[in-house]
């Protein structure tokens, strides 16, 4: 059976998951592998734990605003519980073991937020995606971005092409962390991106010494497009980019 990944639909409910799985640390791991199993990475570098932690504290902040819009609490109720999570990534050094830092990990204010969750989405909201569709969607996007980078396509072009595919892969990447909503603005950044380039993207696709792997760009990103649109129910709330640019 393809095992899937559950991840909630509202900033707070991935900040509460996230930081109970960081809670569950076993003392003997070091921080690094900490945030690397609780954002649902696998073998990351540095740089890509450091992005998931950035990315991290600005769903905190989401989070912050979800409390605000769907309920009538004063801040002072519920803004000092994110001040000691963010106190705690802030302190947090990834080389550090989780034994030297688990005291200092606000456990009571997690739990304590888990209550305005229960406000805020009012029933369990979940969005699943098998986990072997995000590793083949990445791996596929690695392999066109090497593609990209070896082709004649021009450089200003391949540029654009570069950053597009690194927007999606890093919404993969975080996606435990951001969610559905998180790979749905990465795509729609991308349509934009490349409606506004339709002519320059069309020019690529004609040329014999380009068309390949803007064939497998386009590919590649009709399967980001499934993965959308089977998590919210194939709904067809996102259209293919290749209608948009016909």
């Amino acid at each position: 059976m393809n095992q899937e990944v559950s991840v909630p639909n509202t900033a707070l409910g991935r900040v509460i998951k996230i930081s109970e799985e960081l809670c569950d640390t076993p003392l003997d791991l070091d921080l690094s592998t900490a945030f690397e199993q609780a954002f649902g990475m696998e073998n990351a570098s540095t740089g890509e734990l450091l992005l998931g932690i950035s990315t991290f504290i600005q769903e905190i902040e989401k989070a912050k605003v979800e409390i605000q819009r769907h309920t009538e609490f004063s801040e002072s109720i519920y803004l000092h519980h994110f001040e000691k999570l963010e106190s705690f990534i802030g302190y947090a050094s990834l080389d550090r073991k989780w034994s030297h830092v688990a005291a200092r990990f606000p456990k009571s204010s997690i739990e304590s937020l888990t209550i305005f969750d229960d406000l805020v989405k009012k029933k369990t909201s979940l969005t699943s995606i098998p986990i072997s569709d995000i590793k083949d969607i990445r791996n596929e996007l690695i392999k066109i971005q090497d593609q990209i980078i070896n082709s004649e396509i021009e450089d200003d072009l391949k540029i654009i092409l570069l950053d597009n595919i690194q927007i999606i892969i890093n919404s993969i990447t975080n996606y435990q962390i951001c969610g559905l909503k998180g790979i749905e603005s990465a795509y729609e950044r991308v349509a934009g991106s490349l409606i506004i380039r339709k002519k320059a993207v069309e020019k690529a696709s004609e040329n014999a010494k380009s068309k390949n792997e803007i064939a497998g760009f386009w590919k590649a990103l009709e399967k980001v497009h499934k993965l959308i649109d089977a998590a919210n129910g194939a709904r067809d709330l996102i259209a293919p980019l290749s209608t948009l640019l016909n």
